[in-house]
């Protein structure tokens, strides 16, 4: 790897993406936030998995490649980063103990 770039593995499919990353606008984890710029709704997923300490099913193809870019400070739960994102009211979140799954409506 070069300076300014990173590695995301996706646990479920074991795809392995390189992409550039800016270290300067990275340090928000230090405060608690998550920050993402025209990621993939996957890649956020794999984020919020490590932030909330929660498995993230996604059973949309449509929204597991939809690209967002947004910044949540620490006071931000995981439901309410979901129905941001769900702007347009066109998923379903079915919620366990340990785990997310989101599908079309």
């Amino acid at each position: 790897m070069k300076p300014n770039e990173r590695v995301i593995v996706n646990h479920q499919s074991l795809d392995i993406q390189k992409d550039e990353f800016n270290t300067t606008r990275s340090s928000g984890w230090i405060e608690g936030e998550i920050e993402f710029t025209d990621e993939s709704f996957s890649v956020i997923a794999l984020m919020l998995e490590r932030k909330f300490n929660i498995k993230i099913r996604i059973d949309s193809e449509t929204l597991a490649n939809e690209r967002f870019t947004s910044t949540y400070t620490r006071d931000y739960s995981l439901e309410m980063i979901l129905k941001e994102i769900d702007v347009d009211h066109k998923y379903q979140f079915i919620y366990t103990p340990n785990s997310v799954t989101i599908r079309n409506k």
